[in-house]
């Protein structure tokens, strides 16, 4: 990793040169004093600065900062790492150059800044530091407009996709004249989760460029796109429109429909101005959530106007009321009231309790208490086992979908099967999904020291038990081979006919589930549990008894009552499963179902089982 300032001579329209010695007809640019910072956070820009001094004869040449992020002694990363001016120097001429450069690309810890010319190199040290970007926010090629005019603001969008994690990253859009960037830029923050793609747009303005080509990039950490501009002289006699908000209120109701009157004057020529009113909803003087028109004013013409605007993608905070020209506006400070407003959920884990001992293969209990500190929120629960610590779960997922309200808790118990564990100290990890977003999420791990089985008392056993075993080996082996698995669900609505294709065609994440029952055809009912994920809507409109299996094993009942006034259509539904456990990416197959419409009263289904025989 090294930060690299590299000189180039010989450029168009530069004048001949005076040579003053006989042994050299060229400039030698030496290089010294090259100073940078001892440490840089990770995607800030460094000044670094350093002595040319030409020992050589009189010349011209381009100084250029970039940073040389694989040590290759090349400058990486295009136009986003580059910095650079043009310098002229007598013989024994010196001067002290100054560069701005980005640090994106750099992997954390020290790095070499190399100081280059066409004869010299020095070196320095830097210390990236800090948290490196995540995600890969790849950008589209800008659209801009081709041609605007000296004075003018124009805008710049691009989309920007995340191929890598989720994160919050800067994506900037700046105009360049050649290799060197202007002032004309703007940037912003943008949050993506994985594969999400936005469009991002910036006001800049044409008020510093003067007249020709530029190149206009649009950049992330991770990549660069351009397109070209054209910056064109301006007419004398523009127009200039003065404005200032008359009427608006204060507080703005999400929701609803926001007026706001003002007035307009012409102070400059005849012309037409685009007017814009809106929202500015993250402080950067640009408005967000807003509305335009064109308006046309004589010389000293007045003019009130209003604008209706949506107020739909506000949120519950304080924003800038705008309302402006080409060149002028007026704004002012209101507040949004977002009565539906719903904070999202903050899930945590505490006391987590497991066992410091166990026995490979024996199950343990894992219970924790999950908090939801944030808004009313719906996450699935998953705990299970990393067998190979890379902090993902190897076994199967235990647990359901739960819902919290604001400050709400509630105790998880699971029993986990540790067969898949190495002797030595095991990862049991705790944490909840919230599909598709990652935000409020809770993980947490514990640790169990494991043990081999006692092989003396597995020796002792079969020794013991060892007629008994021979005699009972065909019939074990025959119960065995006919039992199967089956989950019996109580749901509103229409029945899935297979469940695990997906995570999404479960009854919990859509809050239909009621309650559940677990069974095998040789045991009968082996756990059952009414759901925590179902909508209020419905628990509030049905009482439902729990699942029950006939005393031959065939068939599955449930008494259901709903509530007078209230009408659901609700099934239950019989599911062979791979095993007598649940897990989301097993598929679960349908066995039978029975689906009525109720209109209060209560009511009876029935389903058939498994047939152990088949």
């Amino acid at each position: 990793m090294a930060l690299l300032l590299v000189s180039s001579a010989g450029l168009a329209g530069v004048g001949a040169v005076t040579l003053q010695d006989d042994s050299t007809d060229t400039g030698d640019f030496v290089i010294s004093d090259v100073s940078a910072p001892d440490t840089a956070e990770s995607g800030e820009k460094v000044i670094v600065t350093a002595t040319v001094t030409n020992v050589g004869a009189n010349d011209t040449q381009d100084v250029y900062a970039g940073a040389d992020t694989d040590d290759d002694g090349d400058i990486e990363g295009g136009l986003g790492g580059l910095d650079g001016e043009s310098l002229t120097l007598a013989t024994n001429e010196s001067t002290t150059v100054e560069f701005s450069v980005e640090t994106v690309g750099f992997d954390l810890g020290e790095g070499t800044i190399l100081v280059k010319s066409d004869t010299d190199t020095a070196s320095t040290t830097v210390t990236i530091v800090g948290d490196e970007y995540p995600g890969e926010f790849i950008p589209t090629e800008p659209d801009a407009p081709d041609t605007v005019t000296e004075g003018e603001t124009f805008t710049v969008s691009a989309n920007v996709s995340n191929t890598g994690n989720a994160g919050t990253l800067p994506v900037s859009a700046t105009v360049y004249d050649g290799d060197n960037a202007t002032d004309v830029s703007a940037t912003q923050n943008l949050t993506l989760n994985y594969s999400e793609r936005k469009t991002v747009e910036f006001e800049l303005s044409a008020d510093d460029l003067e007249p020709g080509e530029y190149d206009v990039v649009v950049s992330t950490p991770s990549e660069m796109v351009r397109t070209t501009l054209t910056v064109t002289e301006s007419d004398a006699g523009s127009s200039e429109f003065m404005v200032e908000i008359t009427d608006y209120d204060e507080t703005v109701m999400v929701g609803e429909t926001y007026t706001v009157n003002a007035t307009v004057s012409n102070v400059g020529d005849d012309g037409t101005e685009t007017l814009e009113a809106g929202f500015d909803t993250d402080g950067d003087s640009q408005i967000d959530v807003g509305t335009e028109r064109d308006l046309t004013l004589a010389y000293e013409g007045v003019e009130d106007v209003t604008f209706e605007l949506s107020t739909d993608n506000l949120v519950d905070s304080e924003h800038t009321l705008i309302v402006r020209g080409d060149q002028n506006g007026d704004s002012r400070p209101v507040t949004a009231d977002d009565p539906y407003d719903v904070d999202p959920g903050l899930f945590e884990y505490s006391n987590v309790s497991v066992p410091e001992t166990a026995v490979i293969g024996e199950e343990i209990q894992v219970s924790a208490t999950l908090t939801n500190y944030g808004g009313t929120d719906y996450q699935y629960v998953e705990i299970g086992a990393d067998y190979d610590d890379d902090g993902e779960i190897d076994s199967e997922r235990l647990g359901s979908r739960v819902g919290l309200e604001h400050n709400e808790s509630t105790t998880i118990d699971v029993s986990l099967d540790t067969s898949g564990f190495d002797a030595g100290d095991g990862t049991i990890i705790l944490r909840t999904r919230n599909v598709p977003d990652t935000n409020g999420t809770a993980y947490t791990t514990a640790t169990v020291t494991f043990t081999e089985p006692d092989d003396n008392q597995d020796d002792s056993d079969d020794e013991q038990n060892n007629d008994d075993s021979d005699d009972n080996q065909d019939e074990n082996n025959d119960d065995s081979s006919e039992e199967r698995y089956y989950q019996v669900d109580l749901v509103v609505g229409e029945p899935n006919e297979k469940l695990g294709e997906t995570t999404e065609d479960f009854y919990s994440p859509e809050g239909r589930l009621v309650s559940y029952l677990h069974g095998t055809t040789a045991d009968g009912e082996t756990s059952s549990a009414t759901a925590s994920s179902l909508n209020p809507e419905y628990s509030d409109a049905i009482e439902a008894s729990d699942i029950e299996i006939s005393e031959d094993g065939e068939t599955a009942e449930v008494t259901v009552t709903v509530a007078d006034g209230e009408s659901l259509t609700l099934s239950l539904v019989s599911y062979e499963t791979p095993d007598a456990t649940f897990d989301w990416d097993e598929t679960q197959t349908m066995v039978d179902a029975e689906t009525m419409t109720l209109d209060g009263g209560t009511y009876t289904f029935t389903v058939d089982l498994p047939d152990a025989e088949h």
